[in-house]
């Protein structure tokens, strides 16, 4: 349950490196603001989508045969995946933190357009005035605060920025006691988690993981910078393969597993005892996708590219194209609607949920009659959202889902049949909607 916080320092990190590449463009760059926000735009494209690309077109011909995401999620045209102008990936998941890192870069490249020299001026008031509306989102509109212009989530690129000041700025005493402070702040606030949130809310995340991140980091800066001490050359290595690592490691994991299964290899020795071998397979696949696509590419395009990108028209036109894309990616935000009356049915007989329980925090088997055409769940949320079935017809997977709204009231799924097994399984949007919970399960034909 640790693994998913590793976004927050993500975040962190990028804010960090982000806002230092930024700044050192605007304030050692010749040539126009467009012409230095277009070449700043160049650099993050070339970092960003050529591995991604390829890892999409992997996960894309793969699937379904091998399935990357939970079960039901919705099919995206493949060009907006492309573009990352969507945060729900079917493909790769982690390609939502991806969607966020391009919102953070047009930002960045549209107050390079305006004022490079006030960039950091310009970074400030953008994060305070996010923050502020974050805030009254939160008690105003809470079914909003998902949406990445209102979600809290990007404080942490801000305390990124605010990590690389004082670093510029030589502050920094006692990195060690930071470093440790750091840690148990982060994991304290992991346990907490676990416990009450499971990752569904943003401003605990920004508080939990954020602040216990930034703290780690820019102890670790300082103790780099005082203490003439580096990570070691094979750490080195790790951390420039680590994108390439990140954006590799659901499809092939994925795919790894729908092997073993293939292959009924799970039969002979529990799950567990593959994690190994999984593990050095994304570590190759990474490292080679690092020195075979993304290192050429980013040289390939940076060569093709930057000349271009001096030139004025281009820039222009450029700079609002890229901003444009990124602010394409924001969904419309959900709303609270009143909950629709459920149609009257015939019984079907009685279905129930096998494992895990009526919140639904992982994917859950659901036993359905023969002859069962719809099911329908009695749900409680605070928030609107989705569930998503998977079921099977003589080995084709079908995907079904049902919108429900805030409040008490149903979701229904219906269901073609022969399901194989008569069973389906069943799971929740993510982000998960705020305290969601099924209430009861009948079905209908």
């Amino acid at each position: 349950m640790v693994g998913p916080a590793g976004v927050d320092v993500f975040f962190v990190i990028s804010g960090f490196i982000i806002s230092t590449v930024a700044l050192g463009a605007a304030n050692h760059a010749s040539g126009t603001n467009a012409s230095i926000a277009c070449g700043f735009i160049v650099k993050r494209a070339a970092r960003i989508y050529p591995a991604y690309w390829v890892a999409l077109l992997f996960a894309f011909a793969a699937w379904p045969a091998v399935l990357a995401s939970d079960i039901g999620w919705g099919q995206k045209p493949l060009w907006r995946l492309a573009l990352l102008m969507e945060r729900d990936n079917y493909l790769i998941i982690a390609a939502w933190t991806l969607v966020y890192e391009m919102y953070f870069y047009a930002v960045v490249a549209v107050l390079l357009l305006l004022s490079p020299p006030r960039l950091l001026t310009s970074l400030t008031v953008w994060g305070a005035a996010s923050m502020i509306v974050a805030a009254m989102i939160a008690f105003a509109a809470p079914q909003w605060q998902g949406e990445i212009p209102l979600s809290p989530m990007i404080g942490e690129f801000l305390l990124g920025i605010f990590v690389g000041h004082l670093f510029r700025k030589g502050l920094g005493r006692y990195p060690i006691a930071g470093i440790a402070v750091g840690l148990i702040w982060f994991f304290v606030a992991c346990e907490i988690n676990v416990a009450y949130f499971n990752y569904t809310n943003p401003w605990f995340r920004l508080i939990g993981f954020g602040v216990g991140a930034a703290v780690v980091v820019y102890g670790v800066l300082v103790v780099e910078r005082d203490h003439q001490w580096t990570f070691s050359a094979p750490w080195q290595r790790l951390g420039d393969a680590s994108y390439s690592i990140y954006i590799w490691h659901q499809p092939i994991y994925a795919a790894a597993f729908a092997a073993v299964v293939y292959f009924g290899l799970d039969q002979v020795a529990p799950i567990w005892a593959f994690i190994a071998p999984f593990v050095l397979i994304v570590l190759c696949v990474g490292f080679l996708s690092f020195h075979l696509i993304e290192r050429p590419a980013q040289s390939f395009i940076n060569n093709a590219l930057l000349p271009i990108s001096t030139k004025v028209g281009f820039a222009r036109v450029a700079v609002p194209a890229f901003a444009l894309a990124a602010m394409l990616a924001i969904p419309a935000p959900k709303t609270f609607i009143e909950m629709p009356k459920p149609v009257e049915r015939a019984d079907a007989g009685v279905a129930k949920i096998i494992n895990g329980d009526a919140h639904i925090f992982e994917a859950t088997r659901v036993d359905i009659p023969k002859d069962a055409t719809v099911i329908r769940f009695t749900v409680n949320s605070s928030e609107p959202g989705k569930l998503y079935a998977g079921y099977h017809i003589e080995g084709t997977l079908k995907q079904k889902w049902a919108e429900f709204q805030a409040g008490s009231g149903t979701a229904e799924l219906e269901v073609q049949q022969p399901v194989d097994g008569s069973h389906i399984w069943l799971q929740i949007e993510t982000p998960r909607p705020k305290n969601f919970t099924i209430l009861g399960v009948q079905a209908f034909r």
